[in-house]
């Protein structure tokens, strides 16, 4: 579990370099691997981190739909967590 938790995080942060560096494709490919992850291993600590910049990568490649409904997945475990 460690090594999926330290990939998923690699992952993720490799998705926001990408992003940042105006290349919103390639982090749709970081990013979705790390979704894919989560749907697998959902014992990953922070998911709302992941769904969040998974939302943000959707809607900087105009997937919008898509975007809100990660967006809501990540309110979803903060309001989880915050019960």
């Amino acid at each position: 579990m460690y090594e999926v938790r330290q990939l998923a995080e690699a992952l993720n942060v490799s998705a926001c370099l990408h992003l940042a560096q105006g290349d919103p494709h390639l982090a749709l490919i970081y990013s979705s691997e790390v979704i894919h992850f989560l749907d697998f291993s959902p014992g990953l600590p922070n998911p709302q981190d992941y769904f969040y910049t998974h939302a943000q990568i959707m809607r900087a490649t105009k997937t919008e739909t898509e975007a809100n409904l990660y967006l809501e997945r990540a309110y979803q475990r903060v309001m989880q967590v915050a019960e």
